[in-house]
């Protein structure tokens, strides 16, 4: 017969991993594009402030506005661009992001399209960020969240439709 000593213990979990967030919040994200005088659709990324890394311009929603709004004043102040923003998200995601007190809060994301008709010369955040145009397959590939990668696609080719009414 067995004895409990002959089985080894597991390893404690590290509770810093399993943890659940310390806290939750919901943003808005733009998702800016252009259309080129060529017909190529273009999406504007731009670098976070600390890790540097490929995202959309977005931020916590002020209570006195809507998603949709927030997002466009998101992309005015880290971009600086401004256009027409779609009144409905073309789709959401999940983050975890560590805070600047080290806690891990849960990001809930809702993006909604951009459409850029203007770049500022100055914006509120100029010089902190780097900007980056770039086409769909690449806006995908840096930006790193698997989820975007639908809309992204599906918004280049109603970008494309719109411009070919447009022209007709």
């Amino acid at each position: 017969m067995a004895r409990t000593s002959d089985f080894p213990l597991p390893k404690p979990l590290d509770p810093a991993r399993f943890a659940p967030p310390s806290a939750q919040e919901i943003q808005s994200a733009a998702l800016p594009y252009r259309v080129t005088p060529a017909g190529l659709v273009e999406f504007l990324l731009i670098t976070t402030r600390r890790a540097r890394r490929w995202g959309l311009p977005k931020g916590k929603i002020p209570c006195t506005m809507s998603m949709a709004a927030s997002a466009a004043k998101e992309a005015y102040e880290e971009a600086g661009v401004v256009g027409e923003i779609a009144p409905l998200s073309c789709t959401s995601y999940r983050k975890m992001k560590r805070g600047s007190n080290g806690r891990k809060i849960l990001l809930e994301v809702w993006v909604y399209p951009l459409r850029v008709t203007e770049s500022r010369a100055s914006w509120p955040e100029q010089g902190h960020r780097q900007l980056r145009w770039c086409g769909a397959e690449d806006a995908v590939a840096l930006l790193g969240e698997a989820i975007l990668g639908p809309p992204i696609r599906q918004l280049c080719l109603g970008a494309r439709n719109i411009c070919q009414i447009r022209k007709d």
